[in-house]
């Protein structure tokens, strides 16, 4: 084999090996991008997401609406909390109503696998603060 026909075979198989990791990650997350809209509580190892859910309003828990929101991927408000503990509150415990444009993946998911899916949030539609605990 040439050296040139070895080149082209590595590029082959690394870019095979790149789509397969792609592939496989992607459809981690089924369905369609869809609006979802529900209660999104923070509070330390134990934050969720249960989807039809409004202020003062909870419905009965279903594995298929209560899960696991990715907080990294939502610009939360500002801490209400914050300047009581000199900007910083490792506890802080808040609930926000939340609409946002994404996908879910129905397998247990993040600490423990303790929820029976994962949000993946895409776009934040709204999202105001209900209830926030100092």
């Amino acid at each position: 084999m040439s050296e040139g026909a070895r080149a082209y075979a590595v590029l082959v198989i690394i870019a095979a090996a790149i789509g397969w990791a792609v592939a496989l990650s992607s459809s981690q997350f089924v369905g369609p991008r869809r609006e979802y809209s529900g209660v999104y509580r923070l509070a330390f190892e134990s934050s969720s997401f249960l989807e039809g859910a409004k202020a003062g309003i909870r419905p009965v828990y279903s594995e298929t609406t209560y899960g696991y929101l990715d907080q990294e991927s939502i610009a939360l408000p500002p801490d209400p909390c914050g300047e009581i503990a000199g900007g910083y509150f490792p506890t802080r415990t808040e609930s926000f109503e939340i609409r946002f444009i994404g996908r879910r993946k129905p397998d247990p998911a993040r600490h423990q696998t303790g929820y029976p899916a994962e949000y993946l949030v895409e776009r934040v539609i709204d999202i105001r603060s209900i209830e926030h605990l100092c």
